[in-house]
């Protein structure tokens, strides 16, 4: 799995406008996959997009959301951290942002 840096978070690999599948996970591309999932359960977050994962008692973490899953009314993210620890979180837990903010960055550089 690529680890990904400020610059180059754009180019890592994802999974976009369709489930995940076991190939797909163990090539780095997305955390986890449902079998049976098809593409009306896909929530449309473009990835890779950066995000904060909300961690309890835990400053904000910045991750990229590699997939988006609908699960009845909550989206479930398949997240990594710039060291490819990796995450599943709900939409409760999880802040996407639009582009790569100054805190985010900042995030980054304070993780490494």
């Amino acid at each position: 799995m690529m680890e990904f840096t400020a610059q180059n978070w754009p180019q890592h690999e994802c999974v976009e406008h369709r489930p995940a599948n076991e190939a797909d996970v163990n090539a780095g591309r997305a955390v986890y996959y449902v079998p049976g999932s098809t593409e009306k359960d896909v929530h449309p977050t473009s990835c890779p997009a950066p995000a904060f994962l909300m961690l309890e008692g835990k400053p904000p973490l910045s991750v990229i959301v590699l997939q988006a899953h609908s699960k009845d009314d909550d989206v479930i993210f398949g997240l990594i951290d710039q060291h490819n620890n990796q995450f599943v979180a709900t939409s409760s837990e999880v802040i996407v942002l639009d582009s790569a903010s100054e805190d985010w960055i900042a995030g980054l550089e304070e993780s490494e």
